[in-house]
């Protein structure tokens, strides 16, 4: 079966691909065209604590910044956090793709 971009949970124009999905890991590529953005959401989960670490492939040239308010890494490329437990985003792409690889974890 062929991957295949499908539009993202919130409907604000970034493209998700699944790349693996497997007991409790998920690995997505993100395609974040301009115009398009993340508003702030946690991402709920029935039990246990979901971690997820943002590789920054290829910023934009201007917005698409990532923000939470507590992660437990952030650097400019790398970002690890509690997407069940803290509200995350990201601004409103203005000019260039922002490529992202994304990996979820679910821990008990």
């Amino acid at each position: 079966m062929r991957a295949r971009w499908q539009a993202g949970r919130q409907g604000t124009g970034y493209e998700k691909l699944k790349l693996l999905a497997a007991w409790r890991v998920d690995l997505w590529l993100l395609r974040f065209p301009p115009g398009s953005c993340i508003p702030a959401h946690r991402d709920e989960v029935p039990r246990g604590r979901h971690l997820r670490l943002n590789l920054v492939l290829i910023p934009a040239r201007r917005g698409g910044e990532f923000s939470c308010p507590a992660p437990l890494i952030d650097r400019p490329r790398v970002k690890l956090f509690r997407s069940d437990l803290h509200t995350h985003a990201v601004s409103r792409v203005e000019e260039g793709t922002r490529w992202v690889l994304s990996c979820g974890l679910l821990l008990p």
